[in-house]
């Protein structure tokens, strides 16, 4: 926030630091639910790495899909790239020569190329900090990548940098492998296996649109909330002092509450109108402006409105109405053990009521075939009362919950976004959508995802 500390002009006519004066600076998180909302909205699909046939589908299922450690790592490069301008994702193998993929932060990679008009970097610069040691210094690890292999350093604090002796070998190739006979191997991708993601093509971050109504907001809410601490009191005009010192009468006011008067002298009470109401109107207007150029939705804005999921699939609540014309777009579906579902939030479950929108049951008839729908949507108060399986989905607050039907050769999958301490009390549990899948895909999905809820009676 941009703010200096409150200052006043002494009899010396010279600027000084008031102390007297209270400071209160009010950071609000604007930019950090705007980019949650931006995360959420690209990851709104079941399947964001898609193929038309069968076969290669259940593979990029398996390593992007339903990967958790792969949707991990995508979802903090979009938080990065939106809110720096640009971020990075590397890739590796693991021990079981598997390709896998981490986040690093752009802050600690620097493309090093030979030419400044060449579009591949000949080194990437890696560096990140490992811990803070007993001393308080900082560990850094730094990494130098090239096409071929890469060189380990280490950096205590800001000293020296040199060779990280922890290293079995340095440099090393991309890839290192040991045989089950000790014997070891080694493989390089042939390129620097770092990626950028750009926020846009100027590499500039969503914030810069927003901050100066971002601090403005934050400037307003701190100015009225130092105003209703300042003139909480009233102000004294006195006359017939007995003193010279202002900063003495000050702190005998304050403190003593009594001051000592010449003969003659008064003390004249006076309050101060704290411009309250104009205030308000420009926090509001700066909150409207931030949702509006931040293109974002602002849900404490709809608490009096009918939104419901149909509107913003990101946020995923749905909202009861009473009134006649909505009876038909919603429909109950039963009532969850809300025991069983604290393993997804660490917030408060508000109600135990789910319900479905004619909307949504229509996104699954689109997406799954009305043989489905008919199929399956009779267990859907089963599936939610009794889950064998409940895994955490990748938006907030929500639930994949799981139910394996053995005859039928299938589990039945419902995205179950939950109503919890913050949302509007008169929201219900809503059901998002619902995805079959074979028993192989779903012992693919065990194997790559762990479960926050497993039922005891369910058959290994």
């Amino acid at each position: 926030m941009n703010r200096s500390e409150p200052k006043t002009l002494q009899s010396s006519r010279i600027l000084h630091e008031d102390k007297y004066r209270s400071n209160v600076k009010i950071p609000h998180p604007f930019f950090m639910e705007l980019v949650d909302q931006a995360v959420q909205y690209i990851f709104s699909g079941e399947q964001f790495v898609k193929s038309e046939l069968p076969e290669l589908q259940e593979k990029l299922d398996e390593y992007f899909n339903y990967n958790e450690n792969f949707t991990a790592n995508i979802s903090e490069l979009l938080r990065g790239c939106i809110a720096k301008g640009f971020e990075y994702i590397y890739a590796y193998k693991d021990e079981n020569d598997r390709l896998n993929f981490q986040c690093a932060d752009s802050l600690g990679v620097v493309e090093i190329r030979r030419r400044s008009t060449d579009s591949v970097p000949e080194y990437v610069i890696y560096q990140y900090a490992e811990r803070v040691d007993k001393k308080q210094k900082e560990i850094k690890r730094i990494q130098v990548w090239s096409d071929k292999e890469v060189w380990y350093y280490v950096q205590d604090g800001y000293g020296k940098i040199s060779l990280d002796e922890s290293a079995e070998m340095n440099p090393r190739p991309h890839n290192l492998y040991t045989k089950s006979d000790g014997e070891t191997y080694s493989k390089s991708f042939g390129f620097i296996p770092f990626f950028r993601m750009d926020n846009n093509r100027k590499q500039v971050s969503d914030l810069n649109i927003i901050k100066e109504l971002i601090d403005d907001y934050d400037l307003m809410a701190s100015s009225l909330s130092n105003n209703l601490i300042d003139f909480d009191m009233p102000l004294y005009a006195i006359t017939g002092f007995e003193g010279d010192n202002l900063d003495e009468l000050q702190t005998n006011l304050k403190s003593k509450k009594m001051i000592g008067l010449d003969e003659g002298g008064s003390v004249d009470v006076k309050t101060v109108d704290v411009p309250y109401q104009a205030r308000l109107t420009k926090l509001e207007l700066d909150e409207k402006n931030i949702y509006r150029f931040g293109m974002g939705l602002n849900i404490a804005g709809l608490k009096d409105t009918s939104a419901t999921v149909d509107n913003f699939e990101g946020n995923g609540i749905i909202k009861t109405d009473k009134s006649e014309t909505a009876v038909s777009d919603v429909h109950k579906i039963g009532k969850i053990d809300i025991e069983k579902y604290k393993c997804v939030t660490n917030k408060k479950i508000l109600t135990n009521e789910v319900i479905i929108t004619d909307n949504r049951i229509e996104h699954i008839i689109q997406r799954r075939g009305q043989h489905f729908y008919d199929e399956y949507h009779k267990y859907f108060e089963q599936i939610i009362k009794n889950p064998d399986y409940i895994f955490k989905d990748i938006k907030e607050d929500t639930a994949i919950v799981s139910k394996c039907f053995v005859h039928k050769g299938k589990t039945v999958n419902l995205v179950l976004r939950l109503v919890v301490e913050g949302d509007n009390p008169t929201f219900k549990n809503s059901i998002i959508t619902a995805v079959g899948e074979s028993q192989k895909r779903f012992a693919q999905r065990l194997r790559n995802n762990n479960p926050l809820y497993i039922n005891v009676d369910t058959d290994e």
